[in-house]
């Protein structure tokens, strides 16, 4: 089977016909099919190579690393209202202290995420699991509407107070994470660049019929939702089990 290799910076696609028969040098078979005209080291891609590079690197990412789970991240903006949007760059960063990260990818018109924007500003913000009978809501806040309009009517949503924070959060999910900012990193600075928001988890809410008496989630009530490339989006109901080696 051939094997494609690729410089996340380069458009050439490096492409290997690795040859199993005995006696064959594998590195002999190796060619070099070029996407398009690579630049020079050294030299400046155009931008049309420069966006090329991102789509292709955005593509090859979300279809490697799946599914990935969402963070529903709600946060106060400047005008006071309701800001939500889903993150599927999103991950467990410490147990002890109990850290959340979302990462906000820089837009198109190199535009920082609102969320991002919130997160710095009101050092807070509320991480909001989706689950199935919600993922049309989900996938309708993620679109770019302007400043200042609240997503949670636009979704049809309704929003519930913080006990800790003054983000507020998503009455209908089944479980979310009040958060203090904890840190900030930045990666880059222009488009596609992404930006991670930890956050640290103060206080947890959820449904009761989603934990038991220890302390165990319920996979199947939760109903949590992920995503896949382009438009794909993946349920957690199709799992099997392996016990972890002992010793």
């Amino acid at each position: 089977m051939p094997t494609i290799s690729f410089l996340p910076s380069s458009l050439v696609r490096e492409v290997r016909d690795d040859c199993t028969a005995s006696g064959h040098d594998k590195s002999s078979n190796t060619e070099f099919e070029p996407v398009s005209a690579p630049s020079p080291v050294g030299s400046t891609l155009s931008e049309a190579d420069m966006s090329a590079l991102r789509r292709r690197n955005y593509k090859i990412l979300i279809g490697a690393i799946q599914p990935r789970p969402i963070a529903w991240v709600s946060s106060r903006n400047e005008s006071g209202n309701t800001n939500i949007a889903p993150f599927s760059f999103f991950n467990i960063l410490s147990v002890e202290p109990m850290v959340v990260g979302f990462t906000g990818i820089t837009t198109r018109d190199n535009r920082v995420k609102d969320s991002v924007l919130n997160a710095e500003r009101e050092k807070a913000f509320v991480v909001n699991f989706v689950s199935e009978p919600y993922a049309k809501q989900a996938n309708a806040t993620s679109q770019e509407v302007d400043y200042g309009v609240s997503e949670i009517d636009l979704a049809g949503l309704t929003e519930i107070d913080s006990d800790e924070i003054n983000a507020k959060g998503i009455k209908e999910t089944k479980i979310r994470f009040e958060c203090v900012l904890e840190n900030m990193m930045r990666f880059g600075d222009g488009p596609s660049s992404g930006t991670l928001v930890a956050g640290r988890v103060v206080k947890i809410h959820m449904d009761a019929d989603v934990i038991d008496d220890n302390d165990r989630l319920n996979t199947d009530q939760l109903q949590l939702v992920g995503r896949g490339p382009g438009s794909e989006w993946v349920r957690t109901d199709s799992r099997f089990n392996l016990p972890r080696p002992s010793g």
